[in-house]
């Protein structure tokens, strides 16, 4: 199914998305930059890893649409690496960066466990389902008969759209950005010749990572 809201976004080629992640690969295997061997080995473990969960993702779609959106979270993953490895004095956080480049969606090691138009459309019921429940509170004094109708729609939406968005979406984020997480701190420790550390296991409350939002060249 095609995805209306990724239309006018810009459309990567999966062979772009190639390029520039082996590009990535060379500078983080390139021998004069003394990065820790061990550290380089790890790396490109989760690297590789995150590729073929690109792969793997994008291949189980025939239509050009459907495949359109994770060919370009797969650009962005190796843009951001590369950029950062180009510079990264000048990229602070490059999870970050990554997450809000305007064309990151999630995609896990199966296809249960990666973004899907449900995960969008879920969002939207919810959404409006709350927008409901505000104009029915809104409405008791004016008009009852039309609050109580409004509710009722607005229950109608939140109920699947809560399981759906807390229940399967937000795990699967949270699964996702656990790895994505150990990914880029070991490449920021392979950068600046640092300990590696470990991931946070935790999420805050509404699932959201991202912190300084910067700036994302396509």
């Amino acid at each position: 199914m095609a995805r209306f809201f990724y239309r006018f976004l810009p459309k990567k080629s999966f062979l772009e998305a190639e390029q520039t992640l082996e590009q990535a690969k060379k500078l983080i295997n390139s021998k004069d930059r003394g990065y820790d061997e061990k550290q380089v080995q790890t790396l490109i473990r989760l690297v590789d890893e995150r590729e073929i969960a690109f792969r793997n993702q994008i291949g189980q779609f025939m239509k050009q649409s459907d495949q359109q959106p994770y060919i370009n979270s797969f650009y962005a993953f190796a843009k951001t690496l590369k950029d950062y490895f180009e510079n990264p004095s000048e990229i602070e956080d490059p999870l970050s960066r990554y997450h809000n480049s305007g064309l990151y969606c999630y995609v896990g090691e199966t296809r249960d466990l990666s973004y899907t138009f449900a995960d969008n459309a879920s969002r939207a019921f919810l959404y409006s389902g709350l927008g409901l429940l505000v104009l029915s509170l809104m409405l008791i004094p004016v008009n009852l008969p039309l609050a109580l109708i409004t509710l009722g729609v607005s229950i109608s939406f939140l109920a699947p759209s809560s399981y759906y968005t807390f229940g399967i979406t937000r795990p699967n984020e949270a699964l996702v950005y656990k790895k994505e997480e150990e990914l880029f701190n070991t490449a920021v420790a392979v950068a600046t010749h640092a300990p590696t550390h470990p991931a946070n296991d935790e999420m805050s409350e509404d699932g959201e990572h991202h912190h300084k939002v910067q700036g994302f060249e396509q």
